[in-house]
């Protein structure tokens, strides 16, 4: 009983091992090795046509990986592919080309049947090719499911971070991006990229606010909200623009409301369309907080609730500050704090002067 347990397990390995393991193929062979900077890269004759992006392997034994770059055509029914080697390997011409899959034979020629376990390299991950000035050159284009206004950090072969690129000029292998600064840190090719997100430029969404305001000597004191009408209400659109490098601008479609009344006295304001320029730091991530400035049209009075009143109305600039939370999703949400404090003023030998922090909540959709 226990031989018979013991062959079942055996038997039971041996088909699991089989389900799970990689089958590899000899495919072709290295024909050429040569450095680029300091990236290693690799000519290989095929057999056979195979996708771009695809990972082989370079000796069935240590299992070098090589990214199949740009095909180059047939010569003697062979395809020739260059392909980029992210080890500081040796490599010697003739080496053997090795893919995870399948032969097959078609009806008119030989194709290779990919394993669920071939890797196509997705743009997470690349390397600089090239640098010249702010212009930085990466081995990821549209193949690789590369968009406009991705961005990608650059660390050199130690990790050590050097700064970030926004991509403009997409290939189909690869693509052009931008340095958002410039860095006293050469960027060099072999150094590596890795996909932080895509800067999405325009948001449209919903807001409100509320205020924690204080009116000095309105009624002779702070107010005390709990013996008084109150009211202090704001909803609208949230229009929400991202720029290159952090910048922005967001601009609310409504105001800001507040009141405080008396049986004989009152206090009203009006925050009109304000309009935010901000400046993200740790752009881009979950969670950035930024800072800049609004203006918008202000409307504050004072008076009596029978009587004359003195108002003050201008264009108000404020400081601003906030967070915005998952930056390069389709939805974003953000915090915000405006602070307004007016004038003094005086009314019928009353001063008082407006002061308030006024936070909003809003919720944008992205693209």
């Amino acid at each position: 009983m226990r031989k018979v347990f013991l062959l079942i397990l055996i038997f039971s390995f041996c088909w699991l091992e089989k389900c799970f393991s990689a089958t590899l193929t000899e495919i072709g062979k290295v024909s050429g090795v040569y450095r680029r900077g300091k990236g290693l890269i690799v000519t290989v004759e095929l057999e056979l046509k195979l996708p771009i992006g695809l990972v082989v392997y370079i000796d069935k034994d240590r299992q070098i990986p090589a990214i199949l770059g740009d095909h180059h055509g047939i010569e003697q029914n062979k395809h020739i592919y260059e392909g980029t080697v992210a080890k500081q390997v040796e490599i010697a011409t003739g080496e053997k080309v090795y893919a995870v899959g399948e032969k097959k034979q078609g009806t008119t020629e030989v194709y290779l049947k990919l394993d669920r376990k071939a890797l196509f390299v997705p743009k997470k991950e690349g390397h600089v090719l090239a640098s010249y000035g702010r212009q930085v050159h990466i081995d990821r284009g549209s193949l690789h499911e590369v968009r406009e206004r991705d961005i990608y950090a650059i660390y050199d072969s130690s990790g050590k971070y050097k700064g970030k690129i926004e991509l403009a000029g997409i290939g189909d292998h690869q693509a052009i991006g931008k340095l958002y600064t410039d860095t006293k840190k050469e960027i060099g090719p072999g150094d590596t990229v890795k996909y932080l997100g895509q800067r999405r430029f325009f948001g449209l969404g919903v807001y409100g606010s509320v205020d924690m305001n204080s009116v000095v000597n309105v009624f002779g004191s702070i107010v005390d909200k709990s013996e008084k009408r109150v009211e202090a209400r704001s909803g609208g659109l949230l229009w929400w623009w991202t720029f290159t490098n952090g910048w922005g601008i967001n601009w609310i479609w409504m105001s800001h409301h507040s009141s405080l009344e008396t049986e004989k006295k009152y206090f009203k304001m009006n925050y009109w369309f304000p309009l935010t320029i901000r400046k993200h730091f740790f752009y881009p991530s979950w969670i950035s907080p930024y800072i800049g400035c609004s203006f918008g049209w202000l409307e504050v009075g004072f008076g009596e609730q029978f009587g004359g009143a003195k108002w003050y109305k201008n264009i108000f600039l404020s400081p601003t500050t906030g967070l915005e939370l998952f930056q390069t999703k389709l939805f974003h949400v953000s915090f915000n704090a405006n602070y307004i404090t007016a004038p003094e003023m005086e009314h019928s030998d009353e001063k008082f002067q407006y002061s308030v922090w006024i936070v909003s909540f809003g919720i944008t959709t992205n693209w």
